[in-house]
């Protein structure tokens, strides 16, 4: 015979087994005893009732506690959550299939509405535990944001192409339940990147509160543009989308049809640049000139500046650029001991004259700067020249010579001494004007040959250093940049203008 131990309950159990029979003694019996042991499961709450909660964003958690209470370790099969409500909840926690006698454990709730309303679900809880299965009650209320946008489309007047607007606000109302949370704010649409915008809708934006959304419209090409301005949000209506338009004019300075962009002047002139704005698609208003890149020595200035445009018109102006001529000093210097006067022959003195500084244009057909001839040549060639022209005014007939000359090859000609050189030079003309309609070609011949002998003379006399050029434009070709702007901004459109200085 077997006896089975199946206690219903936990605690002690004792039982007697009767065997009634015909032998001697009965009936007989025998003693049974036991301890039961049986899990048991306490639950901390049998409910969870949640806070009003934005549609779309998790409350904060709350926590049930598993109890294992009985005098066995208690076995969990499965937790769930049932009910109309079941996706707006969720469970996690720390809760093993076996919970031994005396643990415990916690499960974590989350209330995440999809809707809104009073929203419900249940938490169960599968286990071998009496009272199997047990389960748990979840209720919350959800809000919802509305948004209601102000205006509802953006349209910008006409703007210059390359320059900022003034902004144009969006005002954004939550005319909900719940709090409004904006997660992002993006422009589509074909200029989509001609618009950009700040806001003031950071955080949770509670019902019945606004923010603002500021739009600038920056035009990279003329014409209409559109784009469309989204709101990525947990409102009921969202996305939002907010149509945006605009226009875009501009001006450029258009010299094909009025002027060249280049000049080619020598130093000391005058460049003189026509040029003309035209408008584009609208464009009306002053425009300043401004010029910049001018050489040493020059200024460029656009005239007249402001140049005011009117609407799709064009207005001509002009721009000059004022050189500087170039000038050339030679260093006329006397040797420390003068030179003893030759009687055969004229005599050209060497004495101290101060710097003699001559426009270029006195020699327009020579060009020191550019000459192949080493420096220190350049007294000697001229010291030779004199000579040579003094031996000519002694042996040429006196009749072909002027009496102005003659006297002067009788009393040596020293153009370097400390006399008046510039009266000198002056006194050689007169001659040369008195002498012109009684004296035929040579003695023309001889005037002009002197009085540029002793110009030259005068510039090699004790030349020790060769003649520099001072001030003055230098010669090269230069880019100038002519640069508009308007009270709206600079935009983005400059006109090079070609200089070149001989």
């Amino acid at each position: 015979m077997q006896i089975a131990f199946a206690p219903q309950t936990s605690g002690a159990k004792n039982a007697t087994v009767n065997f009634i029979d015909n032998a001697s003694g009965s009936p007989q019996s025998i003693s049974l005893a036991g301890t039961a042991i049986a899990p048991a499961l306490q639950i901390s709450s049998a409910s969870l009732t949640f806070a009003a909660q934005s549609v779309g964003t998790a409350s904060p958690s709350q926590t049930i506690t598993l109890s294992s209470t009985g005098t066995s370790s208690a076995t969990i099969n499965g937790i769930t959550i049932t009910g109309a409500n079941a996706n707006d909840f969720s469970e996690n926690g720390n809760c093993s299939s076996v919970l031994g006698a005396g643990a415990s454990c916690q499960i974590i709730v989350i209330f995440k509405p999809l809707a809104a309303g009073n929203r419900s679900a249940s938490i169960s809880i599968s286990d071998n535990a009496a009272g199997n299965p047990h389960s748990v009650s979840l209720t919350g209320t959800a809000t919802q944001a509305a948004v209601s946008l102000s205006p509802s489309t953006l349209n910008f007047a006409n703007q210059l192409v390359g320059t900022a607007s003034a902004p144009l606000a969006l005002t954004v109302t939550n005319t909900g339940t719940g709090a409004l949370v904006i997660g992002s704010i993006s422009f589509s649409g074909t200029n989509a990147a001609d618009f950009i915008q700040k806001n003031t809708c950071t955080g949770p934006i509670t019902p019945s509160a606004t923010c603002l959304i500021n739009v600038t419209f920056t035009p990279t090409a003329v014409g209409p543009r559109t784009a469309t301005m989204v709101l990525a949000d947990n409102a009921s209506n969202a996305p939002q989308s907010i149509p945006l338009t605009g226009a875009a004019m501009n001006f450029v300075i258009d010299p094909p049809n009025i002027g060249a962009t280049s000049a080619t002047i020598t130093a000391g002139q005058t460049a003189t640049y026509q040029l003309a704005l035209q408008s584009i698609d609208g464009f009306a208003g002053p425009v300043t000139l401004t010029c910049t890149g001018a050489p040493a020595g020059a200024t460029c200035t656009a005239i007249p500046t402001p140049v005011t445009l009117t609407a799709n018109a064009t207005a001509p102006f002009q721009v000059q650029v004022t050189t500087t001529a170039r000038t050339v000093s030679a260093n006329l210097v006397s040797p420390q001991t003068p030179q003893a006067p030759h009687p055969p022959i004229a005599t050209w003195r060497i004495t101290t004259l101060p710097i003699v500084t001559l426009p270029i244009t006195t020699f327009p057909n020579t060009t020191l700067a550019n000459t192949t001839l080493p420096v220190t040549t350049l007294p000697i060639l001229l010291a030779l020249l004199s000579i040579a022209l003094s031996i000519a005014i002694h042996t040429i007939p006196a009749p072909l010579i002027p009496s102005h000359y003659r006297l002067l090859s009788s009393q040596p000609i020293r153009p370097c001494q400390q006399t008046n050189h510039h009266e000198l030079t002056a006194n050689l003309r007169k001659t040369t004007k008195q002498k012109f309609s009684k004296h035929v070609t040579p003695r023309i011949a001889i005037a002009a040959t002197l009085e540029i002998a002793l110009i030259l003379s005068m510039l090699s006399c004790g030349t020790k250093t060769p003649p520099t050029f001072q001030s003055g434009t230098p010669a090269n070709t230069y880019t100038l940049t002519l640069s508009p702007s308007t009270p709206g901004g600079p935009p983005p459109t400059t006109q090079p203008l070609t200089l070149t200085i001989q």
